[in-house]
């Protein structure tokens, strides 16, 4: 068997392990990021144990423990590096929306995206009037996959500062002015 054969054999039997250690370190994200970011240190895992030398075949190479140790630091911190990332962006992704745990959070949750939903064609025909349909789709993209700016308005071949004035107009709307940042 190759190398990576055995890893990614062992990285399915460590799995259960490192996503329970996530909900444990993140218990207020909800289970699709934490698999998200199993499956990103997953893929980070093998991809580096390409590079002959890499910190993941020294880990093998010293024990299963190290090398478990070392994967659930590369989840810990994709999943730490997305959370601030969005807390800073202001974003929301709906995923974290509606993975609140008691049911009045999630209807209103569900209701503040049916909200931003119907906004979506103004705030397109303001911001992009002649490329209102192209913005339109870009914004549904936006708020269904949480992507960030640059990916969507390169999928939907818009002007990212178009996007992001058309997505941070439609936040104002839902939720009043921003409050003003410090420097």
């Amino acid at each position: 068997m190759s190398p990576t054969h055995d890893l990614t054999i062992w990285l399915s039997s460590a799995r259960p392990t490192l996503l329970r250690r996530l909900r444990q370190r993140f218990p207020r994200v909800c289970a699709s990021r934490i698999e998200d970011a199993a499956q990103e240190a997953a893929l980070t895992t093998v991809r580096l144990n390409r590079t002959p030398g890499s910190c993941v075949q020294r880990a093998w190479e010293r024990s299963a423990e190290d090398l478990e140790r070392l994967v659930f630091t590369i989840a810990w911190r994709s999943l730490r590096g997305e959370l601030r990332r969005g807390a800073r962006r202001g974003t929301a992704h709906p995923d974290i929306l509606l993975g609140h745990r008691d049911a009045a959070a999630q209807v209103e949750a569900q209701d503040t995206l049916r909200r931003a939903r119907r906004l979506i064609p103004d705030a397109a025909q303001i911001h992009a009037p002649r490329t209102a349909s192209a913005l339109s789709a870009a914004l549904e993209d936006r708020l269904r996959t949480g992507d960030d700016d640059l990916a969507v308005a390169i999928r939907h071949g818009v002007h990212r500062s178009v996007l992001c004035r058309a997505r941070r107009w439609i936040l104002t709307t839902l939720v009043g002015e921003p409050a003003l940042r410090r420097l």
